[in-house]
């Protein structure tokens, strides 16, 4: 089996914090691959009969709950944790990296915390905000970065054992809706970039494409509590703006990163309508 570093880290930054009552949400990229083995080993229906090949990335995008963002002794935990295991500040102080293979040192692991804005006032007067910074008061050398999108990152977490031995070792996956609003914002924000805004269009695709029946239903209750989040109803607008028709900017951005051979017509079609069913209102 080929070396996963990220992986590796993941298991040896997960199996630290054991026993602190600290839920690690992985997001990004690396999310969407631990997804995609699930489908793939567990082989449920899904909307679209064949899953997208995943995509390689650098990085884990590690999502912490209000309840983690709002504790100092939670928060100072994560960063005595990742300083123990060698990890050192890159961008200060919710962007850290680790030499990855001592016989390869330009192959580095880079971890980024992020997090949703609390909710309510109490846990609003527990954080000290800094945009694009969020951290607990008083808490020194360590931060998330804020993200303002991610308003149900809590909502239908998904568990995922990721030790090779079988033994328990669980982290979390957000749920599929909130990966959607999440890479919405993302191609957006970038979709003048030739290089990111594909990987992001088919990252949009692939999240639809594995949906199971189950996804899909709670995705649809999601968005009927959510729709009026502003952030949810921006989503809406930025579904009808990149992709209205097979022609849209977000469609065209598909057809770069996988080329037109690999996504068919219907499929295409399908991902139209249901984002616009579970994002725009009329």
């Amino acid at each position: 089996m080929e070396f996963d570093p990220l992986k590796e880290q993941l298991i040896i930054l997960t199996r630290a914090l054991q026993g602190h009552d600290i839920k690690l949400i992985v997001g990004g990229g690396y999310g969407l691959l631990l997804r995609t083995e699930h489908i793939l080993r567990t082989r449920p229906v899904t909307r679209a009969r064949e899953i997208p090949i995943a995509r390689s990335t650098e990085d884990l995008d590690l999502f912490l709950s209000v309840e983690i963002i709002t504790s100092l002794q939670k928060m100072e935990t994560i960063r005595d944790t990742l300083e123990n295991i060698g990890f050192i500040p890159e961008a200060e102080y919710f962007q850290f990296k680790i030499q990855a293979e001592p016989e390869r040192p330009e192959r580095v692991v880079k971890v980024d915390l992020l997090a949703a804005l609390p909710e309510t006032a109490d846990q609003l007067r527990m954080v000290r905000i800094k945009r694009p910074r969020i951290r607990p008061k008083d808490a020194k050398k360590i931060h998330a970065f804020l993200t303002d999108e991610a308003v149900t990152l809590d909502e239908e977490l998904f568990p995922i054992n990721i030790s090779r031995d079988g033994s328990p070792l669980f982290v979390y996956l957000p749920h599929p809706f909130t990966y959607l609003v999440l890479k919405l914002f993302a191609l957006r924000d970038r979709i003048d970039d030739d290089t990111r805004a594909p990987y992001h269009a088919y990252d949009v695709y692939r999240i639809i494409a594995m949906m199971t029946e189950e996804d899909w239903n709670q995705a649809v209750n999601l968005s009927e509590k959510y729709e009026n989040e502003p952030k949810i109803r921006e989503a809406g607008e930025i579904v009808k703006s990149l992709f209205a028709n097979d022609e849209s900017r977000g469609v065209t951005r598909i057809y770069q990163h996988a080329g037109r051979d690999a996504v068919m017509d219907e499929t295409i079609a399908k991902l139209l309508t249901d984002l616009k069913g579970l994002f725009v209102r009329n």
